[in-house]
């Protein structure tokens, strides 16, 4: 197992049949993986059909541009190059939309919501669309052919408008 995107750099990924990426501050996660030269090599696994799973951060990683995420995380790395995988075709992704914390009143998880409602339909008109997925459900990408797996409703921003996509 692999723990930190320098380890990353040493290995052969090609001999790996599936990688899993972890979660924490997104802008720190893409910072590292594209420091340490890993970025171009999980790109490319990517593009050769290799598994990737991520979570959190390492889901929001996949998509077109991590400034989709601003609203929940700060760039204490002062990253510049916020470009992901881009996986999803130029969709950008949020993960934890409509996920309500255990430590915050139900009113807060409300206002909440609300906040990344309103910077998410702020950045699909100046930046480009968004798939806003929820906690328990994935996005999984066979080819050209996505699918959201899972109970909850996923959101698609476009254009300054929410649409509400059910699995």
């Amino acid at each position: 197992m692999v723990k930190s995107a320098e380890e990353l750099d040493g290995t052969n990924v090609e001999n790996y049949s599936a990688i899993f990426i972890g979660g924490g501050n997104t802008y720190k996660l893409l910072n590292d993986l594209k420091a340490s030269g890993s970025f171009e090599k999980i790109k490319a696994y990517i593009e050769q059909d290799g598994i990737v799973f991520g979570g959190s951060a390492g889901a929001i990683i996949f998509g077109y541009d991590i400034e989709s995420c601003a609203a929940m995380d700060k760039n204490k790395v002062g990253l510049k190059d916020t470009k992901g995988f881009d996986a999803l075709s130029g969709y950008s992704v949020f993960a934890h939309y409509t996920n309500g914390s255990s430590r915050l009143t139900e009113q807060e998880n409300r206002e909440r919501t609300e906040k990344y409602t309103e910077e998410l339909l702020r950045y699909s008109q100046e930046h480009g669309p968004v798939i806003a997925m929820p906690e328990e459900d994935t996005l999984f990408l066979n080819g050209d052919h996505l699918e959201m797996i899972g109970s909850r409703p996923y959101y698609c921003f476009e254009e300054g408008k929410r649409r509400e996509m059910i699995p």
